[in-house]
């Protein structure tokens, strides 16, 4: 087979014409030159690729820094919320103790009263002297 120079410097077969020397077609000149271009294409490409993937993880970081951070403030209230809860049921049990310790109190008093205006005046306290003498202490209690 025969080759003849062609316009890019490399051997191409052709029915006349030299015999091509003893080289690759891929170190002819005009495939070196397109190869560069290629590699150098390739390489933009690759940095323009790495660039765009760079920017969409520091895209993605951010965002799941700011969606963390709405978490953390969602579940803080969410807590804040709760502790508020316990410290209202809290206020209720003991605000309910205290009226029933009152009202325990209040009766024991009365009792005690009773008792003793019977031991002292020594005379059996019909059910009328019970009502009324609970119903002074409390009345002196409540003041």
């Amino acid at each position: 087979m025969r080759y003849v120079p062609d316009p890019a410097g490399c051997w191409s077969p052709a029915s006349a014409g030299l015999q091509a020397p003893h080289t690759s077609p891929f170190a002819c000149p005009g495939t070196i030159a397109i190869r560069a271009r290629l590699r150098h294409a390739e390489h933009g490409e690759i940095r323009r690729l790495i660039a765009q993937a760079n920017a969409q993880a520091t895209k993605l970081i951010e965002e799941a820094r700011d969606a963390a951070a709405r978490v953390q403030e969602q579940e803080t209230q969410k807590a804040i919320a709760a502790a508020e809860n316990v410290i209202a049921k809290a206020r209720e049990a003991a605000a309910q103790d205290h009226a029933r310790m009152l009202t325990e109190l209040k009766r024991e008093v009365g009792r005690l009263v009773v008792q003793t205006t019977a031991t002292v005046t020594g005379k059996i306290l019909t059910p009328e002297d019970h009502r009324r003498l609970t119903e002074e202490t409390a009345k002196v209690a409540a003041t």
